[in-house]
């Protein structure tokens, strides 16, 4: 075989094998940023996380003015950052969770309910530390929207 014949096919072989690894620990990377998509959105976006448990008083004052506010900011279309990210406001039903199934904002156990956080998956997350009333809660809500 001609020697360049030789040279070409190497290059081309190492193309196709460099090619593939940029492929398989391209999707690798893509499937790891999904797993946790229960929970975490793109960089683009805002997730307030309610944490509640079924049983406890609080949590269903705090759940019933959570429905309130949810429906009053999407009524007025008020759940967009200063900056243009969507806030999505969710909830974890806490209520059947052990200590090796518990809830976790980035790593820190969720043991006292309700507890509200606000997370743009890029800065520290805000926790709402008063009690959960629809003033309150607006208020937040409207941080949130400053600050991201």
């Amino acid at each position: 075989m001609d020697k360049k014949l030789i040279v070409y096919l190497v290059v081309a072989i190492s193309f196709l094998l460099a090619g593939s690894l940029g492929v398989y620990y391209g999707y690798k990377e893509y499937k790891k940023s999904k797993e946790n998509s229960d929970y975490t959105t793109a960089g683009d976006s805002v997730d307030i996380i309610l944490h509640y448990v079924d049983w406890c008083p609080y949590s269903t004052e705090a759940r019933k003015t959570w429905e309130f506010v949810k429906e009053d900011q999407k009524k007025h279309d008020n759940l967009v950052t200063n900056s243009g990210k969507t806030i999505y406001m969710k909830e974890v039903d806490c209520t059947n969770q052990t200590e090796d199934n518990s809830s976790k904002m980035n790593g820190k156990d969720i043991d006292a309910y309700p507890t509200i956080y606000a997370d743009n998956f890029e800065d520290p997350q805000l926790e709402l530390t008063s009690k959960c009333t629809a003033k309150e809660l607006t208020s937040f809500i409207e941080e949130v929207k400053r600050t991201n």
